[in-house]
C-alpha cells in the first residue's frame, strides 16, 4: 500500500506521501489524486534516494531532501512541477531532520554534524 511504502508525510490539508521509490503519492479527504513529480533535473530525472519531505498549508512549495550520491533539495509546486534545486556539498555524517522557513527563505537540515543552514 501507500503507506507501507512510505517513508515520510507532509500535511498542509492535502497529505503527501514520500514513496521509497521517490514517488509522492496525494491525497484528499481519503481519496488519491491524480498527481507526480515532473520535470527533475538531469543527471537524476527522479527522486532516487529520498530522505525527507515537507510542506506547509501557507507555502506553495513542497520540498524533498534526495540523496543520489550526493545531498540536494528539490523544491516543487504542489501541482507536482519542479522548480528549484540545490546541491548540498560537504555534508559529514547523515542529514535526519529538515526546517522550512520560507519568510526568512531559509531552510534548517539537521544531522549527526548538528544544523545546516541552506538559503532558498
Amino acid at each position: 500500500s501507500d503507506i507501507e511504502n512510505s517513508i515520510g508525510m507532509a500535511i498542509d490539508g492535502f497529505v503527501y506521501l514520500l514513496r521509497k521509490d521517490g514517488t509522492v503519492v496525494k491525497y484528499s479527504r481519503g481519496q488519491k489524486q491524480d498527481f507526480s513529480l515532473k520535470n527533475i533535473p538531469a543527471p537524476y530525472n527522479k527522486v532516487t534516494n529520498p530522505i525527507i519531505i515537507k510542506t506547509e498549508e501557507s507555502s506553495d512549495k513542497i520540498y524533498i531532501l534526495d540523496k543520489p550520491d550526493y545531498y540536494r533539495l528539490l523544491s516543487f509546486t504542489k501541482n507536482g512541477d519542479y522548480t528549484k534545486q540545490i546541491i548540498i556539498e560537504n555534508i559529514s555524517g547523515e542529514i535526519v531532520s529538515m526546517a522550512v522557513d520560507e519568510g526568512n527563505k531559509k531552510i534548517y537540515l539537521g544531522g549527526s554534524s548538528g544544523v545546516i543552514q541552506i538559503n532558498i
